[in-house]
């Protein structure tokens, strides 16, 4: 089936020289047997070698696009700049610091087509540091809550095709920029599978 399919990549990117290859060569492997996908590395500011190394990779691949941000604006800001300049039919965003890989993103992509979106979720989100943990588990209960839905992980990586991203208008530039963006899509009544998946933390 993904033979068929195109997808653009985002990497949202700062400060990630040593992660930022083997990002790369994961995603390339990952996405190899799709009909044509792109990776855009959002480079928000950097202040080490991550803009260089996103150059050198684009220069020996026409798969790769560089974004720049010559300030560090934000996460959400760096997802929003890679999806509104993506140009194929599905999206999706992986970190660039290597906190997951290719067999948990296999889980997510493995289930493209079950639903409107695929969404993930931490299956050994005890693992964080305490303090994220608990900040995470009230940060999930509120949003809930507000607008009456129940997801298990609003931050994690998702698959969501690219005319439904444009038929949204979102506002925020932080942390909650994928709040706000699941939020919008699921008042719209579009259809969601969840898929639990085992990242990597941070020591």
């Amino acid at each position: 089936m993904h033979r068929e399919k195109d997808i653009s990549i985002v990497v949202p990117a700062f400060n990630e020289e040593k992660n930022l290859e083997d990002t790369i060569d994961m995603i390339e492997g990952l996405f190899a047997d799709w009909k044509d996908y792109e990776i855009l590395i959002v480079d928000d500011g950097s202040k080490d070698q991550t803009l260089d190394i996103a150059h050198k990779r684009a220069a020996s691949s026409d798969k790769i696009r560089v974004i720049i941000h010559h300030k560090n604006l934000g996460r959400g800001t760096a997802l929003n700049r890679g999806f509104n300049e993506a140009r194929f039919e599905y999206l999706t965003s992986i970190n660039a610091k290597k906190d997951t890989c290719t067999r948990e993103l296999s889980k997510i992509i493995e289930k493209l087509g079950c639903a409107d979106l695929v969404l993930s979720y931490q299956l050994n989100s005890n693992e964080r540091p305490v303090f994220r943990y608990f900040l995470s588990v009230l940060y999930l209960k509120f949003v809930n809550t507000l607008f009456g839905l129940n997801l298990k992980y609003y931050n994690g990586s998702s698959i969501i095709p690219k005319k439904l991203f444009e038929s949204t208008s979102i506002k925020t530039t932080g942390y909650a920029y994928e709040t706000e963006l699941l939020v919008s899509l699921l008042k719209k009544q579009h259809t969601y599978c969840e898929v639990g998946v085992v990242d990597i933390f941070e020591k």
